[in-house]
């Protein structure tokens, strides 16, 4: 069965921190100068850092036809210290009410 459609989601269910990926560097902020004048790069670094991990999120499904449905979202990125058995980037799809689920994993960079 293939659908077309959109989904959404306001529940993140959880998020399990693999770490932060290799290499991973912050960006430099930006300090607010006087104005005429350019900003000063901040001594520190600020922003956030790329981590990695699985997310679980409650969805709800909007097909272009058809009734809305709602699934459990895994996604995984295998960036940082990942356990073997997610060491590959993927997402898991599980409609509730069903017995039908969804799973690709995908390799590279």
């Amino acid at each position: 069965m293939f659908e077309t459609g959109v989904w959404t989601s306001n529940h993140l269910i959880s998020f399990d921190v693999n770490g932060a990926a290799p290499n991973a560097r912050r960006q430099r902020g930006i300090a607010a100068g006087l104005p005429g004048f350019r900003p000063n790069l901040l001594p520190v670094s600020v922003g956030p850092v790329p981590v990695g991990g699985p997310a679980v999120f409650h969805i709800r499904l909007l097909p272009a036809s058809g009734m809305p449905m709602t699934a459990v979202l895994q996604v995984n990125c295998a960036l940082g210290d990942a356990p073997r058995e997610r060491s590959a980037d993927g997402i898991r799809l599980k409609l509730e009410r069903s017995p039908s689920e969804f799973s690709e994993e995908m390799g590279g960079v």
